[in-house]
């Protein structure tokens, strides 16, 4: 999934639902082992893909982006997390980072 819009995680949790569903039957002994992972994969696979599809549409990437080739996607990596790493050490810096992404989630919360 591309990052942003919680759509990993909102898909990650309906997996983990789906898998504990079927593990579940499996314990009750309802359902033998592989018929409930082969269960869960039949149901998880199309919306797993479909969600990744809406994901790379939704933020306009087909792949192709230069983020996503080696050099230029190590480079915007390492800056990344350079910025992260200096912003998590200098006070001030910190205090802006979290009062903006508060104020762009929409809590007054810092």
């Amino acid at each position: 999934m591309t990052p942003g819009q919680g759509v990993g995680a909102n898909t990650a949790l309906r997996d983990a639902a789906l898998l504990c569903h079927e593990l579940t039957a499996v314990a009750r002994e309802s359902k033998p082992l592989l018929t409930a992972i082969g269960d869960y994969e039949s149901e998880m696979i199309p919306y797993g893909f479909t969600r990744v599809a809406e994901s790379l549409d939704n933020n306009g990437t087909s792949g192709d982006d230069p983020l996503y080739r080696p050099v230029t996607g190590r480079l915007a990596l390492f800056a990344a997390r350079s910025y992260f790493s200096v912003s998590s050490k200098v006070p001030a810096l910190r205090r802006k980072f979290l009062a903006d992404m508060y104020a762009y989630r929409g809590s007054e919360t810092v």
